[in-house]
């Protein structure tokens, strides 16, 4: 905490302009909202280049399959990727708290399956996203192996649940929103309409890894200053103006930041304030 304190410190002191080249962000190519490759944009992505501006830097961003994110910081093709904090990292250093977090869920629209289990996901019609099975743990692996109706596919199907072409979508309910109104048919689909069943697991935070601690600094202070000066919310309401996105992509850093801390937060005891 004392660390933090200092880092806090040192951003609302505006020091000294960052001089070093622009900062080269690979991130994931398949995450939209938070990441739009052909925009060169994206809430996360926006986000960042945000941040670093407040210190004078330069963000430029590669676009990655998830899988090549680590090679990438590696070879020295990128500076920052995000990754789990499960053990010390092999390459560079990590940051000082996590940013993001991702928290998948199964989708079905409400008036079909208003109820689901994970057994049941071995019987329905079942969309996830690419490398669902490697991620969401045994007893999705076990609960999916089977079922001759279950498909990774390479973009969100949000369209094929609406049209009952499946019966189960695997996904972030953000990403999710995102794909159902680029969909001209169903961009006034309300989250009523639809159950979002929590049986995949928690979600997991993932943490920054830096090529050098200089890098890490400016990122960390260009974030503190970032939410000190309320620009953040500026961004996150217009992608949530556009696309229905919600912060919860970035409980972390609002866990970190916001005096009013949201649910989930470390030590918040699940109960109403």
């Amino acid at each position: 905490m004392k660390r933090i304190a200092i880092l806090l410190a040192a951003a609302l002191c505006a020091g000294a302009a960052w001089a070093g080249d622009a900062i080269k962000f690979g991130v994931p190519d398949a995450i939209a909202p938070f990441v739009l490759p052909s925009r060169d944009s994206g809430l996360l992505v926006d986000i960042f280049r945000e941040a670093l501006a407040t210190q004078g830097a330069g963000a430029e961003f590669v676009y990655l399959p998830s899988n090549r994110t680590d090679e990438a910081l590696r070879t020295g093709w990128v500076d920052v990727v995000s990754a789990l904090k499960t053990a010390p990292p092999a390459t560079g250093v990590p940051g000082h708290w996590p940013v993001t977090h991702f928290h998948n869920v199964a989708i079905t629209l409400k008036v079909r399956i208003p109820r689901l289990a994970m057994d049941d996901l071995s019987r329905y019609r079942v969309s996830a996203f690419r490398g669902a099975s490697k991620v969401l743990g045994a007893a999705y692996q076990e609960a999916t192996a089977d079922n001759p109706s279950y498909r990774e596919l390479p973009s969100m199907p949000s369209a094929l649940l609406m049209l009952g072409q499946v019966d189960v979508v695997i996904s972030q309910p953000d990403i999710f929103r995102y794909y159902l109104t680029r969909q001209a048919k169903f961009s006034r689909v309300d989250d009523n309409e639809l159950a979002f069943h929590d049986i995949l697991g928690k979600g997991v935070d993932y943490w920054f890894q830096f090529r050098t601690a200089e890098q890490r600094d400016v990122f960390e202070r260009g974030i503190a200053a970032l939410y000190k000066s309320g620009a953040v919310d500026k961004i996150f309401d217009r992608y949530r103006r556009e696309y229905g996105t919600t912060r919860e992509f970035f409980r972390p850093l609002d866990c970190q930041f916001l005096a009013a801390k949201p649910r989930g937060c470390a030590g918040d005891t699940g109960k109403p304030s």
